[in-house]
């Protein structure tokens, strides 16, 4: 039987329970079938079992099926001590009738041909099947196979103790395994799970891949993590873990009296556990040891408690690289994620410096998910392993240049070649020629003073829009322009609050939330005009010109600084202190008038091109429309 003839058994059994039962319990169903199916196929199983719980005999007549295959599960966890409390997690549910289990189980003895070998892979893609069709929904105990792969090979296990302290269904585990035999090498297994009916999946998981010495616990990490007998943080040569992201309500409060030296460098953020995974990750590894995570890029930037443990790590040379990989990789989220390598033993030539890699290129778009084929797995691989710099997406970086930058790892901020997406099309950009050019430069603070919008309610809490004051918001600024005739207005309660978020005639604003960059310039106004928080505020000084600050932020080199200082995954967001920082090419007023004046011309052409090209395009299909003799049935054209 080939791949796609078990896949299409699999779906035929999923559609027998479709609309019967949620997609959880089917997977809960099929594995329990293919667990005891397994037990009887393997000879060595099956010869600790008693005959009368075998697959073929509890199965051979059609009644009672789900009260005997239930027991039947008693009986193999009292068989086999490694299932201990798994039947208790996952099990044929009560909601479920025999007719319905009497078809699904017809559609599996086919699967009764395969070799005993086989079920291992085909339990597997059963639950890479499931992952990747719950997406969002339930796909977060999964991560896609050739990520796993890739951290494998990025921390080149060997021989030694492999812990997932969010083992899912184990499948780092299982790929450490498989790595370290097909070199030679033997190591042990543990993980942890908080999730009782994932932790039970990936026991059977493992079970089937007869790797029954695995020691994987039912528990929160954070809380009760794994310890050794002398109630200390049990240590481990590899770390693996793909943590859920931006976890909130961790448990803070439970652990600030701490003991284990879990927070060596500092307790972490209330608000999400991101830093709190990491800092057990570095906790739990023994003096050589070596760990690769999953996480947001905000535990690159975050400030407060994460910033002073991620400078802490940093000053302890722990961290060997950060490797930003695509967007939309995984199943349970689209936003870009990074791979954080922390060695605590890192090589001569690595110390004291981090390697950084932007490998947000290396993906084949796919249907619905971007994917990592071999040749972007052996690409990240080799930059990784070789270290060799480039000024596009490989770099080392000095331990004392990223503590002078606020230990800010924003890989995007290391790197002085960028693509940007200016007015004609992608363009290349060298930020360090630029620097290094004679053009004098000033910092943005040095020729403009620069405020921040005002915080304002979104528009659906606004009861009456009729009293107060107008407010441009992102809506209002299209294709360089603002379009003051549109303002929404906002009741203020206390005037007084808005005077330091007034716009002025001159005034270049610039969107600071979102992936589309928006910059305009105030027009002449004859009335107070509010700056929502939506948008940064540049007031050029004596000498600078508000067009010629506009046309430098919209080419290629401002708009790829200001990608560069953007943070945030999901949303784009840029800081008012990083714009303050931005370079800015300070010519003479005159210049400056001049180069201003030919862009605005130049825009003003092009719109007007525009809209005369658009006319005589709707002319020609009008003239179209009344050859064809479908022009009478148009009754209005808007």
């Amino acid at each position: 039987m080939n791949d796609e003839e078990k896949m299409n058994l699999l779906r035929q059994g999923a559609d027998v329970l479709r609309g019967q039962l949620p997609v959880s319990q089917i997977l809960e169903t099929e594995a329990v079938i293919l667990t005891h199916m397994y037990i009887e196929a393997n000879d060595k199983l099956a010869a600790q079992m008693p005959k009368e719980w075998l697959w073929s005999n509890i199965t051979r007549t059609g009644g009672n099926l789900k009260e005997k295959i239930n027991e039947a599960s008693v009986t193999a966890e009292a068989t086999f001590p490694f299932l201990t409390d798994v039947f208790r997690w996952v099990r044929i549910t009560e909601h479920m009738d025999d007719r319905s289990l009497y078809r699904l189980i017809n559609v599996f003895q086919s699967f009764a041909t395969i070799d005993v070998n086989e079920y291992s892979d085909l339990f597997e893609k059963m639950l890479y099947r499931f992952g990747e069709a719950e997406g969002k929904r339930g796909g977060g105990f999964i991560t896609p196979l050739p990520i796993a792969k890739l951290l494998l090979q990025l921390l080149d296990i060997k021989n030694g103790d492999v812990n997932d302290g969010a083992a899912g269904i184990n499948q780092f585990l299982i790929e450490a395994s498989r790595y370290a035999e097909k070199r030679g090498n033997h190591v042990k297994l543990f993980g942890q799970e908080i999730n009782a009916t994932i932790w039970a999946l990936g026991k059977l998981h493992l079970f089937m891949q007869g790797l029954m010495d695995a020691k994987v616990t039912l528990g929160d990490t954070l809380l009760d993590p794994p310890m050794n007998v002398d109630h200390a943080l049990q240590k481990f040569d590899y770390i693996l873990m793909d943590p859920p992201y931006s976890l909130k309500n961790w448990g803070l409060d439970q652990v600030k009296g701490e003991v284990l030296g879990q927070f060596r460098y500092g307790v972490p953020s209330k608000a999400n556990a991101d830093m709190t995974f990491v800092s057990y990750v570095s906790a739990s590894l023994n003096e050589n040891g070596k760990a690769a995570l999953i996480l947001p890029h905000g535990v690159l930037f975050r400030g407060g408690a994460d910033g002073k443990i991620r400078e802490g790590m940093i000053r302890d040379d722990l961290i060997e690289a950060v490797i930003g990989l695509p967007a939309n990789l995984l199943y349970s989220t689209s936003i870009p994620v990074i791979i954080l390598i922390l060695n605590k033993n890192k090589s001569k030539e690595r110390r004291n410096k981090i390697l950084l890699i932007d490998a947000s290129n290396e993906y084949q778009p796919g249907k619905g998910r971007n994917i990592l084929e071999t040749k972007h797995v052996e690409n990240i691989v080799k930059m990784f392993r070789s270290g060799k710099e480039n000024e596009e997406n490989c770099r080392f970086e000095s331990i004392k240049e990223i503590l002078k930058a606020d230990a800010d790892l924003s890989i995007s901020r290391y790197f002085t070649v960028n693509e940007v997406q200016g007015k004609f099309g992608l363009v290349k950009v060298d930020l360090n020629k630029f620097e290094k050019s004679s053009t004098p430069k000033k910092r943005l603070y040095e020729v403009a003073e620069t405020f921040r919008g005002m915080n304002t309610p979104s528009l659906s809490k606004v009861t009456s829009m009729e009293d107060g004051y107008p407010v441009i918001q992102l809506v209002d600024v299209q294709d360089g322009e603002i379009n003051l005739g549109q303002l929404n207005k906002m009741p203020v309660d206390d005037p007084s609050k808005i005077q330091n978020h007034l716009v002025q005639e001159g005034d270049v604003i610039i969107s600071n939330r979102g992936n589309v960059i928006k910059i305009a310039i105030l027009p002449k106004i004859e009335k107070e005009i509010i700056l929502s928080h939506n948008f940064h505020a540049i007031r050029p000084k004596a000498g600078m010109s508000s067009l010629f600050i506009k046309a430098y932020l919209e080419s290629p080199v401002g708009l790829s600084y200001i990608e560069s200082m953007q943070k945030g995954t999901a949303v784009k967001v840029l800081g008012l202190k990083e714009l303050n920082c931005l370079p800015v090419p300070v010519l003479s007023i005159e210049q400056q008038k001049v180069i201003g004046d030919e862009v605005e011309k130049s825009e003003k052409e092009y719109r007007k091109v525009i809209i005369q090209a658009t006319e005589i395009r709707k002319k020609k299909y009008e003239d179209c429309f009344e050859k064809m003799g479908v022009s009478g049935a148009i009754i209005e054209r808007r």
